[in-house]
């Protein structure tokens, strides 16, 4: 199940700030950590699998945040991450809706 960011404006930039845990809740200690941008309303890579960053956030830039046509485009962030206490690898998605703004002058 992919966590909802919500709605973000066309052609504006974000930061998503990352929380790591285990399978039962507590906190973890990531390693290896690296992320991907995709539209999923086109089917399009933005940003590749494998994008290093440095937790807790990842910035994402508002021309990375172009909106595809005038409508509404899903954008789908998918972190993955080595637990660094049991080695075990992870998978975290999140997605977030860019909205047009048609009537702004």
């Amino acid at each position: 199940m992919s966590i909802d960011l919500g709605n973000l404006n066309e052609d504006s930039g974000c930061i998503i700030t990352c929380t790591f845990t285990t399978t039962t809740g507590m906190p973890a200690t990531p390693t290896a950590t690296t992320y991907r941008l995709d539209n999923d309303t086109l089917g399009t890579n933005v940003i590749p699998d494998g994008t290093a960053f440095t937790p807790p956030t990842i910035t994402i830039t508002g021309t990375q945040n172009t909106l595809i046509g005038n409508v509404q485009n899903v954008m789908r962030i998918t972190v993955k991450w080595t637990d660094s206490a049991t080695g075990l690898l992870n998978y975290t998605d999140a997605t977030y809706t860019l909205i047009p703004l048609r009537y702004v002058p």
